[in-house]
């Protein structure tokens, strides 16, 4: 997934809200017709909603950096191995002592 399309999908979601907060504001009377564009409105916004939010999980997907389970392993493995050798030396300077 792209930042260009990540970008549009934003501008798309608030162009979709700017619209329907010109269109009803300060409309008290609500006739059927504009009932049927608010519902429109509504989903369309629920659906860029919904499709901000996957594009922003991809996007933080894309942007962490993922580990295969064996470099996972060796890591632990080292840090252990690191932690014991350092004790090991802490051991060896408390006998000569």
């Amino acid at each position: 997934m792209s930042t260009v399309e990540f970008a549009y999908t934003g501008y798309a979601y608030s162009e979709a809200n700017h619209i329907v907060q010109t269109q009803f504001h300060g409309s008290s009377v609500t006739l059927p017709e504009s009932q049927d564009n608010a519902k429109q409105y509504e989903q369309t916004i629920a659906q860029l909603k919904d499709e901000l939010q996957i594009l922003k999980k991809r996007l933080a997907d894309e942007v962490t950096p993922r580990k295969d389970p064996v470099s996972e392993e060796l890591d632990r493995k080292y840090k252990d191995l690191k932690e014991k050798n350092r004790q090991l030396i802490l051991d060896k300077q408390d006998l000569q002592r």
